[in-house]
């Protein structure tokens, strides 16, 4: 019986550690919110914890919150409207319709449409929304907004935008699933 050198313990413990760290790295990422357009749910200066693991192994769905890099223009905007300058290219928004969804703006009570039915919306603002729309989610896109739907750049006021506010599901960086 050959026993184990603590050396080679010790190199064996060090690569498991790396490929762990490496392995996290690729997985998981954190984010620190600069902009109100989540409140309330999130709060500018709130870290997240983001799974990268979404969405080409688990799925993307209707009311999750995702990260994912401007499509044109929105980092932009945003940034004008609080007369800052930015080079910020993630974004996090509510997912609201994904592929062969029909998204309309809005029912009676101002609450949006999705497939025909009043969405129910507990974590968005109530306050009167400007814009209105009606469209269909083209497979392989979403459509995004924020939670305080008046102070946020979103798939909603970027319709005539050269994206038409979709978000292609390669620009998707992954989903937010905790704050910390």
């Amino acid at each position: 019986m050959t026993r184990t050198r603590p050396r080679t313990r010790l190199l064996g413990g060090a690569v498991g550690v790396a490929l762990i760290v490496v392995v996290a790295l690729r997985t998981i990422g954190l984010l620190t919110v600069v902009t109100p357009s989540m409140q309330p749910e999130l709060a500018v200066g709130d870290r997240v914890l983001v799974n990268k693991l979404v969405p080409e192994i688990v799925p993307l769905r209707r009311g999750d919150v995702a990260v994912f890099e401007d499509p044109g223009g929105w980092a932009e905007a945003s940034a004008r409207s609080r007369g800052a300058i930015t080079h910020d290219t993630l974004i996090v928004k509510r997912v609201i319709g994904v592929g062969g969804d029909r998204v309309v703006c809005c029912a009676p009570d101002g609450a949006l449409v999705l497939n025909g039915r009043p969405l129910a919306e507990p974590y968005a603002s109530r306050r009167p929304f400007p814009l209105a729309f009606d469209v269909v989610v083209p497979d392989g896109s979403y459509w995004m907004m924020g939670d305080d739907r008046v102070r946020s750049f979103d798939s909603s006021g970027l319709a005539d935008a050269s994206t038409h506010g979709f978000v292609p599901t390669d620009r998707i960086v992954g989903r937010v699933e905790v704050t910390l």
